[in-house]
């Protein structure tokens, strides 16, 4: 239970990297009732379990959006998670990770490369940045492929590969988008 709280803590704030914290945050030209989609697969030991992960913008003033997030593994669904951005700050990946309360997580950042992902008949410009995370023992290399013509944040593509005691490993991918 704690990786699958760990990875979507993790998962949350990775919808929203996109960008060093100079550029502008892409989350100004959202509106109430945008949403975006992904597949998700978590694996632990040998327990896999599918479903998708669902963002949705819940409100936004000229200083701040709220978005919603609710996971559905194998037909159960969270609570929904609400995050509030503050468009009055420097867009900061590091904050960005959905870390903020977990003050025992380190992160590492690794290289930034440029890639091209393909989802069905769509094909983005990628940014592939590497990181680590480090809780206690508890360590985990991802991988977050974004793109700036990706909606509500750049998100592409998520890979969370980790080991508590057996492999327990997510994966998400873009499924799709809209607006209420």
């Amino acid at each position: 239970m704690k990786h699958f709280l760990f990875a979507f803590a993790l998962m949350l704030g990775m919808t929203s990297i996109v960008r060093p914290a100079d550029d502008n945050n892409p989350f100004r030209k959202v509106k109430e009732g945008d949403w975006v989609i992904f597949t998700m697969t978590m694996e632990r030991g040998t327990i896999k379990s599918v479903g998708d992960s669902k963002t949705t913008v819940t409100a936004k003033t000229d200083k701040e959006v709220t978005i919603s997030t609710v996971i559905t593994l194998d037909g159960q669904k969270s609570l929904p998670r609400e995050e509030r951005i503050d468009l009055t700050k420097p867009y900061d990946p590091i904050w960005l990770l959905g870390l903020k309360d977990y003050s025992g997580v380190k992160l590492e950042k690794g290289e930034e490369t440029q890639e091209k992902v393909k989802l069905g008949t769509k094909q983005f410009e990628c940014t592939l940045l590497k990181s680590k995370t480090t809780s206690g023992i508890y360590t985990t290399h991802n991988k977050l492929w974004t793109s700036k013509d990706a909606p509500l944040g750049g998100m592409v593509k998520l890979e969370v590969l980790g080991e508590r005691g057996a492999p327990a490993n997510t994966w998400l991918e873009l499924k799709g988008s809209g607006s209420k």
